[in-house]
């Protein structure tokens, strides 16, 4: 095997796994504390046929090495890069050494750094992650849960730390990781999301690194994005208890990617939920920025739309939701959601989430002086316990 004593410049183009784009794999800190054994994370879906999921992602850390860190991350997007400079040939990654990774990294070669590579490699191999309902098989059209390890083997040189014997490691080729089947199997069926290489290793946040590659996948194909910001806070995760202390973090984090460049997202802005308790952030993806009334206009409407079709379970009402938002102010939409969503969990009203809203919206419209041009023909009612139209 030929030995390369220079280092190849990786290509500006990166890859990057897209579930682990999703969910949260490490704790974006460089100290965890020693209670602290899983990072977990549940949300809602909606399956095929309507019905909601409870999709759940637990990571947990191995008895000897601890949950990866912020750093860990930054170590597992290097793996990610390598691995595709080798085209992803087989399961086995040629780290070469740690030397090769802090270079990449741009980080020194102290002992303490060799130290941290080495950890973050170990905390890597060392995980379990338990995932229900997170990876959708395009052949049986259905969610399946797996319990997995990202990587199973490392292999490294320990002479390689040893003081003046460094210089001779620093050419040696030979250690490695191997990846797991899943994760394998993930990559190759092209389950990979594109970033700019240079632009994520220019972050040196662990939280600016994270929601690069999270607004990267879910700005793909959004014109804008939302979530709760308990939600989100979870699922990166920001470990806070107050909606300040989260949007403080956020803030920072979101500076820091625009001032350096991240071409996707123009902007950010919080709006209270629908029912009042909570905020939301909305990201705003850079090319559909409404450059005009008329396109800002659109925009409000669709951003209301989404949250009807979200809150209502209802996409075939998709047109008669954009009249309605058109027509009517968005504090009287946010207003009849809420309630809607208070008198469908009372199991005595049998009608669906659509036709209790219809109603109260039609009224709150009637009372405003704002013609719906609706009349009581057009709305149906739904038996919830049979599931169907009287």
């Amino acid at each position: 095997m030929k030995l390369n004593k220079e280092i190849e410049k990786p290509k500006q183009s990166a890859r990057y796994e897209m579930n682990l784009a999703e969910f949260p794999i490490a704790v974006l800190s460089k100290a965890i504390p020693e209670e602290r054994k899983t990072i977990e994370y549940s949300d809602w879906i909606v399956g095929r046929n309507g019905e909601r999921k409870r999709r759940n992602w637990i990571v947990t850390a191995s008895a000897k090495w601890a949950l990866p860190t912020g750093s860990a991350l930054r170590t597992l997007f290097e793996l990610m890069q390598v691995w595709k400079e080798n085209n992803l040939k087989t399961k086995i990654i040629p780290i070469g050494s740690r030397y090769n990774l802090l270079k990449r990294m741009g980080a020194s070669d102290s002992k303490r750094d060799y130290e941290r590579v080495e950890r973050d490699l170990n905390s890597l191999v060392g995980i379990t992650i338990q995932a229900k309902n997170a990876f959708w098989d395009k052949e049986a059209q259905a969610y399946v849960s797996k319990t997995f390890h990202l990587f199973e083997e490392l292999s490294l040189y320990e002479q390689e730390i040893k003081g003046k014997e460094r210089k001779v490691q620093q050419s040696l080729p030979f250690a490695y990781i191997k990846a797991s089947d899943i994760l394998y199997s993930a990559v190759k069926k092209g389950n990979v999301l594109t970033i700019d290489s240079k632009f994520f290793r220019s972050l040196t946040a662990p939280t600016e690194q994270r929601l690069a590659l999270y607004l990267t996948k879910m700005l793909k194909r959004q014109a804008f994005h939302k979530r709760d910001i308990f939600k989100l806070a979870h699922q990166l995760p920001i470990y806070s208890k107050y909606p300040s202390d989260i949007k403080k973090t956020l803030d920072k984090a979101l500076k820091g990617l625009i001032d350096k460049g991240f071409s996707l997202l123009e902007r950010h802005y919080y709006q209270q939920s629908s029912d009042g308790r909570s905020e939301n952030i909305v990201f705003v993806k850079a090319k559909q920025t409404p450059k005009s009334k008329t396109e800002a206009q659109d925009y409000k409407v669709q951003a209301l739309v989404e949250d009807m079709l979200r809150a209502l379970h209802d996409e075939k009402s998709r047109a008669f939701y954009a009249k309605i938002a058109k027509l009517c102010p968005q504090q009287m939409i946010y207003r009849a959601l809420s309630e809607t969503k208070q008198d469908y969990s009372d199991s005595s009203i049998r009608k669906s989430r659509g036709a209790i809203f219809t109603e109260k919206i039609k009224r709150y419209a009637k009372e405003a002086g704002i013609d719906l041009g609706l009349s009581p023909s057009n709305i149906k009612f739904v038996d919830k316990d049979k599931n169907r139209e009287v």
